[in-house]
């Protein structure tokens, strides 16, 4: 019952979207789904046990450390960060690193999580776009209107004197 419950969760895992991985505090893997495994172009069992900044690229590495030390501190650490693949698309991330602590209050590792969330700001820049749009067009609208109140006001004057001479 324990191995099929275990077979159970690993599949919902793997099957969940985005990268899940769980990190010991000596900053080695205890599990990866086939994702997280997959952007590095491994198998899920290579990674086990290794340390993540012998996997990482250093330059990602290096901009997560600050985030991982304060995940591996007690906190909670929520961001949005970019990543180029090997084709050089970059895609957007966001990124929760959820620490692991025990009842005593010790820290024993974290759960990091990694949603892709290119569609979404994708959308949001296409959204902002046509809001400058939209923004622009109804201040030219609003410019035409007071030219044409103008218009109307000079005219109004125009009859009003007409009519009292």
């Amino acid at each position: 019952m324990i191995n099929e419950n275990r077979n159970a969760l690993e599949f919902i895992v793997d099957k969940m979207p985005g990268w899940i991985a769980y990190v010991n505090i000596d900053l080695e893997y205890v599990y990866v789904n086939d994702e997280y495994a997959a952007y590095y172009k491994l198998v899920t069992k290579t990674l086990i046990g290794r340390k993540i900044f012998e996997v990482m690229p250093y330059k990602s590495y290096k901009r997560a450390k600050n985030k991982i030390e304060a995940a591996l501190s007690g906190l909670y650490i929520a961001y949005e960060n970019t990543f180029e693949f090997e084709n050089g698309e970059e895609r957007a991330y966001w990124l929760e690193y959820i620490p692991h602590v025990l009842r005593n209050g010790e820290v024993v590792g974290y759960l990091a999580h990694a949603t892709d969330i290119t569609k979404k700001k994708l959308w949001e820049k296409s959204f902002d776009k046509e809001m400058v749009k939209l923004t622009d067009t109804v201040a030219d609208l609003s410019k035409e209107i007071r030219a044409k109140n103008f218009l109307i006001e000079d005219l109004q004057i125009q009859l009003n004197e007409r009519l009292k001479s």
